[in-house]
């Protein structure tokens, strides 16, 4: 096992085999889920399931800050931390709490906000109305209501962009970024809701990929002026110091991976935050273990980190999450694909929106289903009516899942589902009487029509054609 992974915060945007192996093989220190994985219901619960699978214990992010940053869609809207500061402090703090409590309920123990940069006319849109105003001890003391939302939470929340990215006019994300201002400036306005979040206890900051003219001629992340001399001692900061995304164009466009970590590194930072985990982690240990090698970064301040991080994940990593609904749909499922044949196009047979009682609104499952459909199988959807069937004109040469209802209830129904082609798989959904028309047939049996279940037959769909 590497000793060192626990120092990467690796960014998760889609699930895939070579993802599940990585996350086997390795001890990440966090892990940040991007809305790829968040929004697409059936891969936030398989991440999950991944998790607690491999018994593995780390930090689980996201970036949902409210506002102009919602990843996450089960945490309500919310106006963000512009319109925030123009209310009381008691709502910043409730806030916090309120998507704090959802998101450890998720899985989630870890978010990437407040944002604690100021707000500066013609700012970056990358900044925007994220910011909770212009005033320094104003969004000093909002934010501090959110540290402590988040905290009684039990969620670890990670302040940024330090030392502050409000006097930036453009995007780290895209290019450069410098910031001139003097010393005096930074220290009366862009550093002072960072000093009270360390006077309160944050345990986590994110750097900003800006250079500050007046300090030094590195991006502060880079920064041993930054980090070590003003962060650490200076403001006598003795938690965990993270990366802002090493991917990001002012950083990785100037320097290479092994000038990225010896810099860090030896200016006191501790985790390196990758956005693409899977394609740049291999890229990145690799080049931190040639640069132990070559003795250019110190062992034992890489030892210390490794203990901070332990000490953060302990605290605040649960066992609490969504995983065990993924093992719920896989547990409930029957399959027999015995008959399937592999073909170069899926159709979808779907009965068309409406409701069977009013005690059910399946007329929204069937919009998603349609939908995950597209988006897993590259399906093309046809319709039916379920009270009056007509025949569909299908292409022989595709493989057809059929979504089934209630076709017990419907002789003509039950002939028109019988008289699809050889190659249809039958998704028994609403009613697993139904079963006994189609035992001699490849069919599924879900026992729900949500979208969570049969997503899960999409994705054996999936497998089952990928294989050839």
């Amino acid at each position: 096992m590497r000793k060192y992974e626990r120092l990467f915060f690796c960014g998760i945007n889609d699930l895939n085999d070579e993802l599940r192996e990585m996350i086997r093989e390795n001890d990440w220190g966090g892990l940040i889920l991007y809305p790829n994985v968040i929004q697409d219901t059936y891969k936030l619960t398989e991440f999950f399931n991944i998790i607690e699978s491999n018994g593995k214990k780390c930090l689980i992010s996201s970036d949902h800050e409210g506002g102009q940053i919602e990843t996450i869609p089960f945490i309500p809207p919310f106006p963000g931390n512009m319109a925030l500061g123009k209310t009381r402090p008691e709502y910043a703090r409730k806030y916090a709490y309120l998507s704090g409590n959802i998101m450890k309920s998720i899985g989630f123990n870890t978010v990437f906000a407040p944002v604690l940069d100021l707000y500066t006319p013609k700012n970056s849109a990358v900044v925007g109305f994220r910011t909770l105003g212009g005033e320094p001890v104003k969004v000093a003391k909002y934010s501090n209501e959110m540290l402590k939302g988040y905290k009684d939470a039990g969620i670890l929340a990670c302040v940024k962009h330090f030392p502050g990215h409000g006097k930036a006019f453009t995007d780290s994300h895209e290019m450069d970024v410098i910031i001139d201002a003097s010393p005096e400036a930074l220290k009366s306005e862009d550093f002072v809701p960072f000093k009270l979040a360390i006077e309160s206890g944050v345990e986590l900051i994110m750097t900003a990929h800006v250079i500050y003219s007046s300090i030094d001629t590195l991006p502060a992340t880079l920064s041993k002026k930054v980090i070590n001399d003003i962060l650490k001692n200076e403001f006598e900061y003795d938690g965990v110091v993270l990366t802002d995304a090493i991917e990001m164009k002012a950083i990785s466009e100037k320097f290479s991976p092994k000038e990225i970590l010896e810099k860090f590194f030896n200016a006191g930072g501790d985790m390196i935050l990758l956005s693409n985990g899977v394609k740049n982690f291999p890229i990145f240990y690799k080049a931190l273990e040639e640069l132990l090698n070559e003795g250019r970064i110190d062992e034992n301040k890489l030892e210390n980190s490794v203990v901070k991080i332990k000490k953060l994940i302990d605290r605040y990593y649960h066992k609490q999450s969504v995983g065990f609904i993924n093992s719920t749909v896989e547990e409930s499922i029957e399959v027999n694909f015995d008959n399937v044949k592999p073909a170069l196009n899926v159709i979808l047979l779907i009965p068309q929106p409406q409701k069977m009682s009013q005690a059910d609104i399946l007329s929204d499952h069937y919009i998603k289903i349609e939908k995950l459909a597209r988006k897993i199988l590259g399906a093309k959807i046809f319709r039916y009516d379920m009270k009056k069937p007509k025949k569909v004109d299908l292409p022989g040469d595709a493989l057809i899942i059929d979504i089934i209802v209630d076709t017990f209830k419907n002789e003509n129904l039950l002939k028109f589902h019988k008289s699809l082609p050889q190659n249809t798989i039958y998704v028994i959904s609403h009613d697993p009487y139904d079963k006994k028309f189609f035992e001699d047939r490849n069919y599924a049996i879900t026992y729900s029509m949500t979208p969570v279940s049969i997503t899960a037959i999409f994705k054996r769909v999936k497998e089952f054609l990928s294989g050839f």
